[in-house]
């Protein structure tokens, strides 16, 4: 006889599951955000080998395991929704009380404002005299509100191959693509010339791109400033692809009426991109 191959397809619907917990800020440095997620698992794919009745009295006497697979495939969306919270998260924070805002801000005259002009850029003549306003120095101002969510999506392609009813293979590859933004809203910004009279504002600096090297004269600036190299700040920020793939072991050694023994192991290769440090908020994928 003949083997006869056969392939079933199963068409499994589209769940669609919200969670929108709000968890408060738990401990100083872990957070957990509430996000909305939608599952779609499109298809299943079984491929089988029917044997006739001699033929599988022939396997179980010289092959006694039947392998089997089935390939599927699944989507995911999630969003978070705790813009405001999550902006406490990353705005200012007060060691000493614990207080957390959902703002930065820099002002030469206002003390409740977490920075000061010459805190981030150099300004040798007026490093001592913080809250007098003269001629350039100190005139940096502004204030960045931040509402910081992520939006990820992506599918997972799983191989489930069976080896008899003992041993089971699986590999799941999923691919991810995540987004960042920052949120930020901006308001009262005020410029500050540099000492090659260039204005720049807090925003220039957090971005990266306030550096002063030379002044006016094109001779070596005494307020020597390097651009900022870690920590800045972008409003989007995106990765896409491969997160880590994962391989699982399942054996069966034991399996009667009475009584059941597995053994398992699992595998996860590091596929997935690992955080730089660079900007604020950094997307990751897989374990980073």
């Amino acid at each position: 006889m003949k083997k006869l191959h056969f392939f079933i397809f199963t068409l499994i619907g589209a769940p669609l599951t919200l969670s929108a917990a709000v968890p408060p800020l738990s401990g100083r440095t872990t957070y957990k955000q509430p996000s909305s997620f939608l599952w779609a698992l499109p298809a299943q794919v079984k491929q089988q080998t029917l044997l006739s009745v001699e033929e599988q009295a022939h396997q179980k006497k010289d092959e006694p395991s039947l392998i089997r697979s089935d390939v599927s495939v699944m989507g995911h969306y999630t969003g978070s929704t705790n813009k405001k919270t999550f902006g406490h998260y990353f705005g200012w924070h007060i060691p000493n009380t614990d207080n957390r805002y959902d703002h930065i801000s820099v002002s030469a005259t206002d003390h409740n404002a977490p920075l000061f002009p010459q805190d981030i850029l150099h300004d040798h003549d007026a490093s001592t005299t913080p809250t007098v306003i003269s001629g350039n120095a100190n005139k940096l101002a502004g204030e960045i509100t931040l509402r910081p969510y992520m939006q990820e999506y992506g599918l997972t392609v799983q191989t489930n191959t069976h080896f008899g009813e003992q041993c089971t293979m699986r590999i799941a590859m999923p691919w991810v693509s995540r987004t960042h933004h920052l949120g930020m809203q901006v308001s009262g910004m005020v410029s500050q010339m540099t000492t090659d009279n260039v204005a720049v504002t807090l925003q220039d600096y957090l971005a990266g791109n306030v550096v002063q090297e030379r002044d006016t004269a094109n001779n070596p600036s005494e307020n020597q400033q390097q651009a900022l190299a870690y920590g800045k700040w972008k409003e989007k920020q995106t990765v896409e692809g491969m997160s880590d793939i994962t391989l699982a072991f399942d054996m069966c050694p034991v399996q009667d009426e009475e009584m059941a023994v597995t053994l398992g192991a699992t595998f996860v290769l590091p596929t997935s991109n690992s955080g730089t440090g660079e900007h604020l908020f950094e997307p990751l994928i897989g374990t980073g």
